[in-house]
């Protein structure tokens, strides 16, 4: 515990990570609002879902269909206006109020009431896959059973606000900004004790063991309570503007994740994201860990870091984005649709294997840090 203490206080409790930690939130948040701006919806479109959402029946497309004759009337009544009434008209104005009801609340509303013989039709192909393949393609056979174990009883209940979510999940600079802080704070985690001689410190005193777990543990501790920082900054942010109901909803409300394998809640999948991005900052952090294990100049052992990360980042870009941990962050690619691969005939669900890949590459590197840290110390210690 003292150690672990100790290492706190020599690379987190730091008025320089304060400093690039309050530069990288500001930062954060000015890109979260740039993001809300250019791809949310207007204060207006929010209004108008809230004011129809609720329970989805026929009942509600004939009110929304009088509300926007209604609107349309008083429009063509009111002709030209410079004044806008946000007392008697959600968007303002009566045209604004026909508009919206016309091209962005019923299509919604016809998606989320609809969905249902969407899915309907989704598992009769389903079944007609598993007649047709089975015992000619047995990798298609299991495709098609698990997309039936899937996507059986899937409806979406009522019309509600999804900007929030559908941001976050879209979202991917926060943790940039933290893999930017992990880089900075790892990156001399063991080359400076060389470049001090504080390694001999702690090979005269036989803690290499200890001293290693302890940086380890600090790692873990720093890179998940900083995801979890940066991930609140961001619904933040987004749900200034847009609200944060229908948490309670199914992901697949979302219209844009209307085939998403998991059949979780709207919360339920932003817990699963800042899991998988703590899980990509870890892989980072074990990267720069090891990086750190190989050369004693710590300005050239950050430099290295971010060489290397940049060069994972580069490389993720050419290669199947499920088999590589950096695209854990990219949970907008990962979340839309059941992808698998083929393992021995099996329909094995892509985003798995992506899970599996993780945390044998962290456990991987984990395994070579200590290695090349600790053996490599008690080694000295016995000259």
């Amino acid at each position: 515990m003292k150690l672990f203490i100790y290492e706190l206080k020599k690379n987190i409790f730091r008025v320089s990570l304060l400093v690039l930690t309050v530069i990288l939130m500001a930062v954060n948040i000015y890109k979260a609002m740039e993001e809300r701006r250019f791809f949310g919806e207007t204060r207006a479109a929010a209004a108008m879902t809230d004011y129809f959402g609720g329970e989805l029946n026929e009942e509600k497309f004939i009110e929304l269909n009088d509300y926007r004759v209604r609107m349309e009337q008083e429009a063509n009544q009111a002709g030209e206006v410079t004044v806008y009434d946000y007392e008697r008209y959600i968007t303002g104005t009566a045209a604004g109020d026909a508009s919206y009801a016309e091209s962005d609340i019923k299509p919604k509303m016809e998606y989320a009431y609809l969905y249902r013989n969407t899915v309907l039709d989704y598992l009769a192909l389903a079944d007609e896959n598993i007649a047709f393949y089975n015992g000619k393609n047995s990798y298609e056979t299991s495709y098609a059973q698990l997309a039936k174990q899937l996507y059986s009883g899937r409806i979406i209940k009522s019309l509600g606000q999804y900007n929030t979510p559908r941001l976050y999940f879209d979202y991917e600079f926060s943790t940039l900004a933290v893999i930017i802080l992990v880089i900075f704070v790892f990156s001399s985690a063991f080359s400076s004790e060389r470049a001090t001689g504080t390694d001999r410190i702690i090979i005269s005193n036989k803690r290499s063991g200890s001293v290693f777990w302890a940086k380890h543990f600090t790692l873990y501790l720093f890179a998940a309570a900083a995801v979890i920082l940066f991930s609140i900054s961001d619904i933040i942010v987004f749900a200034q503007k847009y609200g944060i109901g229908t948490l309670d909803q199914p992901l697949f409300a979302i219209q844009e994740y209307q085939f998403t394998p998991l059949n979780v809640t709207v919360l339920g999948a932003m817990l699963i994201t800042l899991v998988l991005r703590i899980l990509a900052v870890l892989f980072v952090g074990e990267v720069i860990m090891v990086v750190s294990t190989v050369t004693k100049n710590i300005g050239a052992c950050i430099a290295l870091s971010f060489g290397v990360v940049g060069a994972l980042v580069l490389i993720s870009e050419f290669i199947d984005p499920y088999l590589s941990p950096i695209n854990l962050v990219n949970t907008r690619s990962m979340f839309k649709n059941l992808d698998c691969y083929d393992i021995f005939g099996t329909a094995v669900p892509c985003q798995l294997i992506t899970l599996l890949i993780a945390v044998v590459l962290i456990l991987a590197l984990h395994v070579i840090c200590y290695l090349r840290a600790v053996p490599r110390r008690l080694k000295e210690a016995d000259k």
